[in-house]
């Protein structure tokens, strides 16, 4: 038996219905790369040799705390600086079925 483990926003139920408040911090921007390293912590993994699929500009850190991030969308970044900050990240382009990597920062992200 495979034991799957999620991590995500938790949502106020009172009733049986969600009241659409949020319990904690959500698991947003910053918070997915702490997920991440508590899981990577919690089961001894080595963040180098884990992937990480991110689908949004606020994914950037998760996608930095491994060695294999992949952006499955162009991410619109800010500026090339803040692209290069991911490294070498590898951005899928589903819509397009185009695929280009992220080397050091060259290329286009947007």
């Amino acid at each position: 038996m495979v034991e799957i483990h999620v991590c995500a926003t938790r949502l106020e139920e009172k009733g049986g219905r969600w009241t659409g408040q949020v319990l904690g911090q959500p698991m947003f921007g910053e918070a997915k790369a702490i997920a991440v390293w508590w899981f990577a912590e919690k089961w001894k993994l080595n963040l180098a040799q884990c992937a990480a699929y991110g689908d949004s500009v606020h994914d950037q850190w998760m996608l930095a705390s491994v060695g294999k991030p992949v952006a499955v969308i162009r991410i619109p970044f800010a500026n090339d600086s803040t692209a290069a900050g991911l490294g070498n990240c590898r951005v899928a382009n589903k819509i397009f079925g185009e695929n280009e990597d992220r080397k050091n920062g060259a290329g286009s992200a947007r």
